[in-house]
C-alpha cells in the first residue's frame, strides 16, 4: 500500500511539473503574440499605404483607418467554428444564433453575411427558442433593412412570411414535399397548425383535387395565409380558419377529414 501511495505522489508531482511547464509556455506565447500584434497591424497598414500610393489616388485618412480596423477584425477560423453549424435564410432575411463569446462581433458577422450572400438584405440574431401558443422566437435586428417580412419560394410556391410575428421554418422543406407526395386524389385534409399556409399550399399545389382546411390561432398568421392562398391562386382549394384547432374541428370539421396534419 505504501508503494502505491508513493507512486501516486510521484506521479502527481510529475504531472504538476508538466502542467506548470505547459502553462508557462502558453503565457510566454500569449505575451509574444500581444507584442507582435502592433507590428502586424503596422505592417499591413504600410503595405496598404504603399499599394495606394502606387495608384496615385487621394485617400481620406479617417476612412482608411476605419476600413483597416474593419478588415483586421474579421473573424478567424477558430471564431467561425464557434458559430452555429447552420443558420436560416428565409427569402432576403438571415436568422443566426451567435454565441456569447462572439457577441462583440455580431455586427461584423451580420454585415459579412449581407456582403457575401447575395439575396440577404436583413440579418436577425435569435435570442430565444420557439415558445408560446403562436410558436414564436425573439429576434434582434443586427444589420440591414428593418423589416421582418420577406418573400420565400419553395417547391413552385410563393409565400409571404413574417419571421417575427408568425411561425415559419425553412428546415421543414423536405418534410413538406414528402407529405405532399403521400396525398391521394380528392382527399380532405385538416391542418391543425397551418401557420402562414406553407404545408397546406404546397400540398394543394401538387394535388389540385384535394381540399385543405388550414387552421391557426394566430391572427397575423391567418391573415398572411389568406394572402398566400391568393398569391398561389388556390382560393377555394385551401380554406383558412382562424381559431383554436380543437374547437374548430369539434364545431365545424368533425368527421370530414381523410387526413389530419398536426
Amino acid at each position: 500500500l505504501q508503494n502505491i501511495l508513493t507512486f501516486r505522489r510521484d506521479e502527481g508531482l510529475s504531472l504538476e511539473k508538466e502542467f506548470q511547464l505547459r502553462i508557462g509556455n502558453i503565457r510566454h506565447y500569449m505575451t509574444e503574440a500581444l507584442a507582435l500584434d502592433p507590428e502586424r497591424v503596422q505592417a499591413i497598414k504600410d503595405r496598404l499605404q504603399t499599394a495606394i500610393s502606387e495608384l496615385k489616388v487621394n485617400v481620406d485618412e479617417n476612412r482608411f483607418e476605419q476600413e483597416l480596423i474593419y478588415y483586421l477584425e474579421k473573424l478567424d477560423i477558430t471564431e467561425l467554428e464557434k458559430l452555429s453549424s447552420s443558420f436560416d435564410i428565409i427569402g432576403t432575411i438571415a436568422i443566426i444564433k451567435i454565441p456569447e463569446t462572439l457577441s462583440s462581433k455580431k455586427k461584423l458577422i451580420a454585415d459579412t453575411l449581407i456582403e457575401e450572400i447575395k439575396p440577404v438584405k436583413t440579418v436577425f440574431c435569435q435570442l430565444s427558442a420557439i415558445e408560446g401558443d403562436y410558436r414564436l422566437r425573439k429576434l434582434e435586428l443586427i444589420s440591414g433593412e428593418n423589416t421582418p417580412i420577406t418573400i420565400y419560394r419553395e417547391h413552385g410556391c410563393t409565400f409571404k412570411v413574417d419571421v417575427i410575428n408568425t411561425y415559419f421554418s425553412p428546415r421543414l422543406s423536405t418534410e413538406r414535399l414528402r407529405i405532399s407526395k403521400l396525398i391521394e386524389p380528392n382527399e380532405v385534409i385538416v391542418n391543425m397548425f397551418g401557420g402562414v399556409g406553407t404545408f397546406s399550399i404546397i400540398i394543394s399545389h401538387s394535388n389540385k383535387s384535394s381540399k385543405i382546411y388550414s387552421i391557426d390561432s394566430n391572427p397575423m398568421a391567418h391573415d398572411i395565409c389568406r394572402q398566400n392562398i391568393e398569391i398561389n391562386k388556390l382560393t377555394g382549394k385551401v380554406i383558412p380558419i382562424l381559431g383554436d384547432a380543437k374547437e374548430e374541428i369539434y364545431n365545424k370539421l368533425r368527421g370530414i377529414a381523410t387526413r389530419v396534419l398536426m
